[in-house]
């Protein structure tokens, strides 16, 4: 009879007559014959073990007995297929098909787990470690990734944690994710450092974000949205890549692909506030570009987000009515040069417009809580828009932030200052100048290598063979370097002169 007196799990057997194990003592009788099989460790469903005779762990508990003489264990961390991790007894977490940890662990708050492949996932540091991962550290998690960029020129999109362990480095200017070989040098464009950094507000990803509608046509009638936001140019130089941030209404994309749209940009010079309107706003244009689907790309920036959408021609505003970002990155093909120093800036604006190609679907630029000089502003039509036009952006009714100034989140990047890792006069590109390179570049000039044509001066055709800063390659290099050489004359000029005088960019 399988009973426990103490009105606990019928654990305990003992022998008795049916009657008195059923009606008296509120047990389980086993059967005439029957016997006791001996107490042991009895591991429960849920992980729990308690000592109970075999028999009944079986028949009554549903447990697992462990063996004779088993015993109980104090709890140790034990780890799951699944990465999950629980307290158990060693004996049960096996049972369970769990792997103990060792006597005295216990499982600790989830971090940060990488593996091999680039896979992040949080788990317990114990649990990560047995399915073949390396925590991060207290604290770390999966969410915020980057383009993880690899000596042979490839890219990976990984949880930020996760890059070195992987034998990557991180992107040099910190995109969040891989951009592609768009300008065919082998190398991911996420992962080349060429790029300036020159203007960013991030995008509001918190439920306050919201995304302006900037469609042709926009939400409501026929009328077309532009949008437009201000930024300070401090350095004068091309802006050769911009990217914005934005939401379709709905998450519904024209043809299912959010990247189906064509779109317009553009530069205008900033008409400050009180020369025609009550705030500033974009006035002559400067630049405009524009793009269609396979000019440009598009990756999802965050999901699983609640943004709101706003209509600022109707004061429409649905306050959860997207739940995808998507990062736009466009190259332009003619670069912008801004004019502007530190002691003498210069406002900007940039305008944008997206032309969905079916009709139904609706882009929005989505807001940044980096707020500069004034609000954004819209206006309706395509450009050139009517200076006049333009109407402030804020916070609508129902917004926590109504009324308050709305800004847009973008980027601007410009090319960063070429390296300056040429040694003029050096045209075989041995490291050195010599007569080696002197009978090189009277074989490039003349066409007099065993099988023309002669390859022009290695790494850069212009500047590694260009001894006397004259900005040309021709004979007279090959008469200053044997002059150098054998007459000590004039070194060849070094890498910053010959920048100073033929000027960047230094082109292989």
């Amino acid at each position: 009879c399988c009973v426990d007196p103490t009105g606990g799990p019928p654990s305990s057997c003992i022998y008795t007559t049916q009657t008195e194990c059923e009606q008296v003592l509120g047990g389980f009788y086993q059967g005439n014959g029957v016997l006791c099989a001996g107490v042991e460790a009895c591991c429960m469903p849920n992980g729990d073990c308690i000592m109970a005779d075999a028999l009944c762990c079986v028949n009554e508990l549903g447990g697992s007995p462990q063996g004779a003489g088993s015993t109980c264990q104090p709890l140790e961390a034990c780890c799951f297929p699944d990465g999950a991790c629980q307290d158990l007894d060693p004996l049960c977490c096996v049972t369970l098909g769990g792997t103990p940890q060792g006597f005295g662990t216990v499982c600790q708050p989830v971090e940060a787990c990488c593996f091999a492949d680039g896979n992040c996932r949080m788990l317990d540091p114990l649990c990560c470690v047995d399915q073949g991962g390396t925590p991060q550290g207290f604290g770390t998690d999966c969410s915020a990734t980057i383009a993880c960029c690899f000596p042979d020129g490839t890219c990976q999109t990984v949880s930020r944690v996760c890059c070195d362990d992987m034998g990557g480095t991180p992107s040099p200017f910190g995109a969040p994710m891989c951009l592609g070989d768009l300008n065919g040098d082998g190398f991911d464009d996420a992962c080349v450092i060429g790029k300036d950094l020159k203007w960013r507000q991030a995008p509001d990803l918190d439920p306050t974000g919201i995304d302006v509608d900037a469609s042709c046509p926009g939400l409501f009638e026929d009328a077309c949205i532009v949008l437009a936001d201000d930024f300070e140019c401090i350095q004068t130089g091309p802006i050769t890549e911009v990217h914005v941030y934005g939401s379709w209404w709905q998450d519904a994309y024209p043809m299912g692909d959010p990247g189906m749209v064509m779109f317009t940009l553009s530069f205008h010079l900033d008409v400050p506030a009180g020369i025609d309107l009550p705030y500033s706003h974009p006035g002559p244009m400067e630049w405009i570009q524009h793009f269609n689907p396979d000019d440009f790309v598009v990756r999802p920036y965050a999901e699983e987000i609640v943004e709101g959408f706003y209509d600022p021609l109707q004061q429409f505003y649905d306050p959860a009515a997207d739940w995808t970002c998507w990062e736009y990155i466009f190259y332009l093909n003619d670069p912008f040069i801004q004019q502007g120093t530190e002691i003498d800036p210069v406002v900007y604006w940039l305008d944008v417009q997206a032309m969905p190609e079916v009709q139904g679907f609706y882009f929005g630029w989505k807001t940044s809580t980096d707020h500069w000089n004034d609000d954004g502003v819209f206006a309706v039509g395509s450009e050139p828009v009517d200076p006049l036009s333009w109407g402030e952006l804020r916070y609508p009714e129902s917004h926590p932030w109504v009324d308050e100034s709305i800004d847009l989140a973008f980027e601007i990047y410009g090319e960063a200052d070429a390296p300056c890792d040429c040694i003029p006069g050096d045209a075989n590109g041995d490291g050195m100048v010599n007569v080696g390179d002197a009978v090189y570049l009277i074989a490039y000039v003349f066409q007099s290598c065993p099988s023309p044509p002669c390859p022009p001066p290695t790494p850069y055709a212009l500047c590694s063979g260009d001894a006397n800063c004259d900005c040309a390659v021709n004979v007279g290099d090959a008469v200053y370097i044997i002059s150098y050489v054998f007459k000590g004359g004039p070194p060849p000029c070094d890498c910053p002169t010959w920048l100073s005088i033929c000027g960047p960019p230094l082109r292989k």
